[in-house]
């Protein structure tokens, strides 16, 4: 599932682009595009409350930014109008904001080395020299090569052969210009550099700088912006890798099922995935997306909602909302696992900046027997990447498929 906005997303991107419930509905169903939600979905995954997200999904129907898609039983499902031109700009906007690359950065790459040394460009023996970084973003953080250091008394240059810029990889030359900064540094030496700047000092210098030697940090530090770069669900893609409709699958109640997924890699480098502990549960019993209640606290409430065009709700204008569970996840889940079926965990490679079809093979040996007939079967399993800056990302009992019938 698309991740639920965290204190450091807000930090990374709504500051940017201003914290509305309107963003954060927009950012949502862009990092899940492919894939409809009911509104509970839509409120849940943004966290915002369910009078705030009537006020707005109107809105966002009427400029085409979101549409409704399907219904089951009494609930509209919406999803994203990826073929919307605003939606298609702020796709490309968002991303590079997600990715950490949105800070307005004007770095001027001087010399991608190798591909210099093929075209001929750099004679043996002879230093580039880069232009300066001016008009910088508000932080910039860079892990790499000190290939030099000018101290004049106005200002210091550095001058970086870079592995990683803003934790994004970046094989490039840059000079930084900063405030004299009289540091003392080894030419040869790899070191995370923090930039930032505050706007009160000379324009075009950065004001501020932490430099330390110790990649583990900076390493740390960039997790949480690839945490997302493995995306995954039920969404499909065409030769041009285009994403196209979700497809439902049917499982053999009593036989074997071949489901078929698609890992995105939203990175600069190849994926390595794993998948492993995988396994069909009843969606309805597990609610993995429902948090536990807290002390004292009600199963459900009830909430006034007003019409939303495209919505075939009906009613007298209120909704009773399951807002969270006072039986334990880990026990839901446990009890939730559809005995008899087994399915094989997959691993492999996903190229940068590509899609990968992966299959399960499913296997029921005895009848799936659902209450009153009605399965709302989902396929679970461990996900487990390794980033381009070396940290292992692992999701337990996610979501692999989730629009699943029974034969």
């Amino acid at each position: 599932m698309p991740r639920k906005l965290k204190k450091l997303d807000i930090l990374m991107l709504l500051e940017t682009i201003g914290d509305t419930v309107e963003n954060r509905i927009m950012d949502f169903l862009i990092e899940g595009r492919g894939i409809d939600y009911s509104k509970t979905d839509i409120a849940d995954n943004c966290e915002v409350s369910r009078p705030a997200l009537y006020r707005v999904l109107p809105s966002l129907v009427r400029q085409g930014v979101v549409k409704p898609t399907r219904v089951i039983g009494r609930v509209q499902l919406y999803s994203l109008d990826s073929e919307n031109e605003r939606v298609k700009a702020l796709h490309k906007e968002w991303f590079l904001i997600i990715r950490g690359q949105m800070h307005s950065m004007r770095i001027i790459i001087v010399t991608m080395l190798l591909a210099a040394l093929v075209a001929g460009c750099v004679q043996r023996g002879v230093e580039t020299e880069p232009p300066k970084l001016s008009t910088p973003p508000a932080a910039l953080n860079v892990y790499g090569e000190l290939i030099g250091q000018e101290n004049s008394g106005i200002d210091t240059i550095f001058t970086i052969r870079t592995d990683f810029v803003d934790y994004e990889t970046n094989s490039s030359v840059i000079e930084v210009a900063t405030e004299p900064f009289p540091l003392n540094l080894t030419v040869g030496m790899k070191y995370a550099f923090a930039f930032e700047d505050s706007g009160f000092e000379r324009i075009g210098l950065w004001d501020s700088i932490s430099v330390s030697e110790d990649f583990t940090k900076y390493q740390k530090d960039g997790e949480f912006i690839h945490k997302y770069d493995m995306s995954f669900g039920d969404i499909y893609s065409n030769a041009s890798s285009d994403l196209v409709q979700i497809k439902e699958d049917r499982v053999a109640a009593n036989g074997e099922t071949t489901l078929q997924a698609m890992i995105i890699n939203n990175q600069n480098v190849p994926i390595a995935f794993e998948i492993s502990n995988v396994m069909l549960i009843d969606k309805e019993i597990a609610m993995l997306d429902l948090r536990e209640c807290g002390q004292g606290e009600e199963e459900f409430r009830e909430i006034s909602i007003p019409k939303v065009m495209g919505d075939n709700d009906t009613g007298d204008g209120t909704e009773i909302e399951h807002v969270c569970s006072k039986i334990p996840r880990s026990e839901r889940l446990a009890n939730s696992i559809i005995s008899g079926c087994t399915a094989n965990g997959t691993e492999g490679m996903v190229d940068a900046g590509s899609s990968y079809a992966i299959s399960f093979d499913v296997s029921c040996q005895t009848p799936i027997i659902c209450e009153d007939g009605q399965c709302s079967i989902a396929l679970i399993g461990d996900r487990k990447f390794t980033d381009e800056l070396g940290n292992m990302h692992v999701m337990a009992n996610a979501y692999l498929k989730q629009h699943l019938t029974l034969e």
